[in-house]
């Protein structure tokens, strides 16, 4: 994956015409396409949302957080494609640098079926940009073998485990910690690998994906090996960011 992996705007996007996983360019939700995004205690950061087509030449737009934050979420359902992925992106800033390598990511979510903006399969993704490498989770409510848990070129594809609706809220965490990546849902380990001859290196930018409008309730950052909370964010400020760093 690492020869594959190439970070060219904003951005990962997973799609090809053969529909492997493959991380492309400035939008992380992972592709299923058949034809185929500051000091203690103080607010900083903005989150970005990219809304993608799933239609060639996979046209993409860079949205601002006072169009998909509100009533307590991140959702971005104001898109121009019938066909779409999205995903919101927040940049880690210079004085909040973490090592990715001791990253515990979680966040509470949902892309079910049945609401406006719902596309099967229901892609549901995290990711953890590093100035080395890239850390990922790719789940889907089918279609398995476009699943994904890997560092770089690390990691295992088409696996049982990785299929999952998140049709009602869930906690998802994406962990990075001595040398495991390891993705739990409601507190509980689902699938992990060891990454051994990878790194990922300074955190410098986190992501969340879906094919579909999915929705964010909130996000958190901790040190995973001190367990000490280092950011959240809970989209309470209707229209802004409103990122807490510890």
């Amino acid at each position: 994956m690492k020869t594959i992996l190439s970070l060219l705007i904003l951005s990962t996007v997973l799609f090809s015409c053969k529909k492997e996983v493959v991380p492309n360019s400035t939008f992380t939700p992972g592709k299923s396409d058949e034809n185929s995004i500051m000091s203690s205690n103080s607010h900083g950061g903005n989150w970005l949302g990219v809304y993608g087509s799933g239609d060639y030449p996979y046209p993409l737009d860079t949205v601002q957080d006072n169009t998909f934050i509100s009533n307590g979420i991140a959702t971005l359902s104001n898109t121009p494609y019938s066909y779409f992925y999205t995903s919101i992106n927040l940049k880690i800033p210079f004085g909040h640098r973490m090592s990715g390598d001791s990253t515990k990511f979680e966040v509470r979510l949902r892309n079910p079926s049945g609401q406006t903006g719902s596309i099967f399969p229901y892609d549901v993704s995290l990711w953890l940009y590093g100035s080395q490498d890239t850390a990922h989770v790719q789940f889907l409510a089918d279609l398995v073998q476009y699943t994904a848990l890997a560092v770089g070129d690390k990691g295992k594809t088409n696996t049982k485990s990785l299929l999952y609706q998140f049709q009602d809220w869930t906690d998802l965490t994406l962990e990075a910690k001595d040398k495991y990546l390891t993705v739990y849902k409601e507190g509980l380990p689902v699938q992990s690998i060891r990454y051994i001859g990878a790194n990922i290196g300074n955190l410098k930018k986190i992501e969340i994906g879906f094919k579909g409008a999915g929705s964010v309730d909130w996000v958190k950052l901790y040190n995973s090996n001190t367990n000490v909370q280092m950011m959240q964010e809970d989209f309470n400020l209707t229209g802004q960011s409103n990122v807490v760093w510890y």
